[in-house]
């Protein structure tokens, strides 16, 4: 049963003073079934509404939560859709089929689209008789064209209107997939809405809530009704109306921390948080913003959209006032994730608004079909980029990083990662026929699983086991009408795994990792903000809740967890032979020594002991060795299969300092020297990689040894890790002799660079595969030969930063790309993969060839089409993406006159599509074609799309700009 709390808020005067009378009711009476509003906002953090901490004026919501019940540790799934998806169904996202986006995974868990094991709210509540009406955001379906499959689209899961968008995201000005029923719509030919001031999604959500509403109670007097009203504000971009951003013009001067600040001092005061919370780190200095007036802006929309939405609220709640049915409404306001750190429309450089619209405006009734339009309907382009300040319709662009901060005050993380930053945020309930606890806190965890079972119950709904053939999954949440009345919700616990960031919750201990890390262990009632991982001090209770989450996996359609990737590659383990090593190292297993069948040598010194302990250990209760130190006596020692084999020095070593030499061959033998004492023996070598990874000076999570946990020695260890070649012990005399040199007198081998006297230096070949340097971030250049011309420097400036790989062909064009990226990516993992296609595609060839030809050429014609180049783009970038390696578009550099076989202006033309697809994807611009057209003169070659050795030199400073900052913390 999770962790239950029940503290009252602390006076509120702010709440208390928005509260107004709702009307006397008999509460000791039944009431009749409650009408239910369902609130949605997007991309929101816990401290964004005044009623949380905030300075953003939400009177409305504020006045809801003073008439009834905010939830402290209410809980989402981390991102939009699998929230929406949740929400609706009552079940983990997985189990509805949408475990990451909308997209078919090839697995059950991550179909991208509801399935029909579930049942929506509207579903079960029009089994009862309620009206259901939708509008907003659906965001559960892959098929958002306006004449592709419709089954599941609102109508055809259980709604009787819809308004709103099929798609994700979109202007709020002229929104992508704006449908009305199953009709898509432009905003201005709609003969149901035309509102009087300029269109705008925000206020035609609430104004259409507020007309389903109406319409209802005129036509249907007596029958409940459900409104899922699905806000896509504060989502990016950030649009809003110039006279609400004018309201906080100022607000946010002092910068992020200041205001951070403000609001975690307001969250204690209100009893959000607890009075002895701790405020996570910050993101990003305000001192170090290069761009004050741009960044201040982005959280003045932010706010006006957070402003927007309230007043929406408040009109829908002042038309169930005036149908005299507030009083027993349930209405909820919850959020769908965390604050958005995404730098959507952030990158490239500032593009002014044109004088007058440039391009020709839309026809009336054309639909848009864009998530990012090309243009706004009178013409204008829309415009992303440093500098270029949000609002207007020709602006597309996202709040970043550091106001995302601000919003997930005081936690940690943000939308995508399952820290509390990402996946806590308000739930406000507001029903006066139901809820007697007016102003309070809710302290009790919560969950999106919850709403559809609270819906269930309130409504009288028997829930069925099978529909239409179709049998439906058992609900996972639990009635949240205990905590209305002031009971307790009891549950085992909570899970949540998004894009392999995982978390399960029981009681006050949360167990939470980012994808590939280890798991973390907190205590959410001591330390909320998780600044302090407890899983080295718990490792039987960390191990428990994580096999509680491997149950939980399996059963929910959740494993294999990494199956959002699609076509991922097992796990990479680490290739170095050779690993330096000191007190405090952890290295997780794909960073550990792949010791599967082979020979360790471990040689080094510990100092400054002052009691036993653990040296080096690999592995857990189930497989792996250690080096340790018991009774003043060094010991080797192995586990596998769960048995212990160990080799014992016969003395104990020196009681503050000494040197060590450990060896064990592949075939268990195993020889122990301290100065000038040796100890042979044999244990059973591990014969399959560790799960666990490598600990130095202790030994965390499931111990080697029978020693309890983690066994930490008070010294001091430096140490060097080595695996022996894989052809070494028991093969001949050599190797009898090899194993019977002492440590002082192994011979150090020559570096196998050393060079050959007298040997011809060898041209470098910038296409030959070249070995890593172990330790070092790995680099892929993907591109044409302008590429290829700088790849030697490249390296050279970033000898001893990085690996610097390029495929062994030049990479030609989008469609060579689709037939050969796979090849060209290899086997391995990337850090940072830089590319580009371009100067290729936009050549002019003859009808069925790739050879060159001038322009004038009869039957000549592109290579690649534009229309063709977005497309390839489209499929290189998503392939890329699956790698998980930080990309880097480079755009394609200038055609010069007289370059044969390809005309002027090209490039450009072939830039702006190729930046519309990365801005699209998230995938940072580095653009050396505007480097390249300013330089030209002195570094291309006349008439020739190729650079001089020098210009090539100057191109690979620009890139190495770009590379270094990615490779700092690699």
């Amino acid at each position: 049963m999770l962790g239950i709390m029940k503290t009252l808020a602390l006076p509120l005067s702010a709440l208390a003073a928005a509260a107004v009378s709702i009307g006397p009711f008999d509460a000791g009476a039944a009431a009749p079934r409650p009408n239910i509003i369902l609130i949605m906002g997007d991309d929101m953090g816990i401290s964004d509404l005044g009623c949380y901490g905030s300075e953003i004026d939400t009177p409305n919501l504020d006045r809801l939560a003073a008439g009834g019940l905010r939830f402290t540790q209410f809980y989402n799934t981390a991102r939009c859709c699998p929230t929406r998806a949740s929400l609706l169904s009552g079940l983990y996202p997985h189990q509805a089929g949408i475990g990451h986006m909308m997209n078919d995974r090839g697995h059950d868990g991550y179909r991208g689209e509801l399935n029909r094991e579930c049942l929506t709210i509207a579903e079960a509540l029009k089994r009862v008789g309620y009206g259901t009406y939708m509008a907003g955001k659906w965001h559960v379906t892959k098929h958002t064209a306006p004449d592709g499959p419709k089954d599941n689209w609102p109508l055809g899961r259980g709604f009787d209107r819809f308004y709103g968008t099929i798609h994700g995201a979109g202007s709020l000005w002229d929104p992508n997939s704006l449908t009305r029923d199953e009709t898509q719509i432009a905003p201005d030919d709609d003969p149901e809405y035309a509102p009087g001031d300029a269109w705008f999604y925000t206020d035609a959500i609430s104004d259409q809530t507020v007309r389903y509403i109406e319409e209802h109670v005129a036509a249907k007097e007596g029958e409940p009704f459900f409104c899922y009203v699905s806000y896509t504000a504060a989502h990016w971009p950030m649009h809003a109306r110039e006279e609400t951003i004018a309201k906080y013009e100022g607000k946010y001067d002092a910068g992020y921390a200041a205001v951070r600040a403000a609001r975690f001092e307001r969250m204690k005061e209100l009893g959000i948080i607890a009075a002895d919370s701790e405020l996570s780190p910050q993101a990003w200095e305000w001192g170090h913003v290069k761009n004050e007036a741009w960044e201040l802006r982005c959280m003045e929309v932010y706010a006006a959209m957070v402003d927007e939405m309230d007043q929406g609220i408040g009109e829908i709640v002042a038309a169930v006032e005036k149908a005299g049915q507030l009083d027993n409404t349930l209405i909820f306001f919850l959020q769908d994730n965390g604050g958005c750190a995404e730098a959507y429309g952030r990158r490239g450089g500032f593009t002014p608004r044109a004088d007058s619209p440039p391009l020709p405006p839309m026809a009336k009734g054309e639909l848009q079909t864009r998530m990012q339009p090309e243009k706004t309907r009178d013409g204008y382009p829309v415009r992303t980029g440093e500098g270029v300040m949000p609002g207007p319709a020709d602006t597309y662009i996202g709040y970043g990083q550091g106001w995302a901060n601000v919003s997930n005050t005081p936690f940690r993380e943000y939308k995508h990662w399952v820290h509390e930053g990402g996946i806590s945020t308000p739930l406000v309930a507001h029903w006066p026929a139901g809820i007697e606890r007016a102003g309070e806190l809710e302290h009790q965890p919560g969950h999106l699983i919850d709403i559809m079972a609270t819906c269930v119950e309130l409504a009288g709904v028997e829930y069925p086991e099978q529909v239409d053939g179709n049998k439906i999954k058992p609900l996972e949440g639990r009635s949240l009408n205990a905590a209305f009345k002031g009971g307790e919700i009891e549950r085992e616990a909570l899970f949540w795994e998004h894009e392999g960031n995982c978390a399960v919750r029981r009681g006050d201990w949360k167990l939470v990792r980012k994808e590939d890390r280890a798991w973390e262990l907190y205590n959410i009632a001591e330390d909320r903000s998780e600044l302090r991982d407890r899983a080295a001090e718990k490792p039987e209770l960390a191990k428990e809740l994580a096999a509680l989450f491997d149950a939980y996996a399996e059963r929910a359609d959740v494993a294999p967890v990494g199956t959002w990737r699609a076509n991922r590659k097992p796990k990479r383990l680490s290739t170095r032979e050779r690993f330096e090593l000191k007190s405090g190292d952890r290295l997780p297993q794909d960073e550990a020594p792949n010791i599967a069948g082979r020979g360790i040598l471990i040689e080094g010194e510990v100092d400054s002991i002052d009691r036993d302990g653990v040296i080096a250990a690999q592995g857990g209760d189930a497989h792996g060795f250690a080096l340790v130190l018991e009774g003043g006596v060094l010991q080797f020692v192995t586990r596998v299969g769960g048995k212990v084999s160990r080799v014992s020095m016969s003395e104990k070593v020196h009681p503050q300092a000494f040197s060590f030499y450990a060896r064990m061959t592949r075939e268990g033998r195993v020889q122990l020297t301290v100065g000038r004492r040796t100890h042979m023996g044999t244990v059973t070598p591990p014969a399959a990689m560790p799960v666990d990874g490598l600990d130095v000076g202790r030994d965390e999570g499931g111990t080697v040894g029978d020693y309890d946990a983690p066994f930490a020695l008070d010294g001091e260890v430096s140490a060097v890790l080595t695996l022996l070649p894989k052809k070494e012990e028991g093969r001949g005399r050599s190797a009898r002799a090899a194993a019977a040199v002492t440590p002082a007198e192994a011979p150090v081998a020559a570096p196998a660079s050393a060079p050959v006297a007298d040997a011809k230096p060898k041209r470098p070949n910038p296409l030959a595969p070249i070995a890593d340097v172990e330790g070092l971030p790995r680099v892929l250049l993907i591109g044409d030969s302008i590429s290829i011309g700088y790849t030697l420097a490249v390296r050279e400036l970033l000898a001893g930063k990085a690996n610097v790989h390029r495929p062994a062909t030049n990479c030609g064009s989008t469609q060579r790309g689709i037939a050969s990226i796979d090849e060209w990516l290899g086997d391995g993992e990337w850090d940072v993969i830089h590319f580009n296609w371009g100067l290729h595609d936009l050549k002019f060839v003859k009808p069925g060839t790739e050879q060159l030809v001038p322009v004038e050429t009869d039957g000549a014609g592109k290579l690649v089409a534009i229309e063709d180049y977005e497309a390839n783009l489209r499929k290189l970038v998503a392939r890329l993406r699956e790698t998980g390696a930080e990309l880097i578009w480079r755009n394609t550099t200038p055609v010069p006159e007289g370059a044969r076989g390809r005309i002027v202006g090209d490039a450009a033309k072939y830039n702006a599509v190729a930046a519309k697809v990365m801005e699209e994807a998230g995938v940072e611009i580095h653009d050396l074609y505007a480097f390249a057209k300013e330089h030209a003169a002195e570094i291309q070659r006349k008439a020739d799309v190729h650079y001089t050795p020098e210009g090539s030199r100057r191109l690979a400073e620009e890139v190495v700009k770009v590379l270094e900052p990615k490779l700092a913390d690699r």
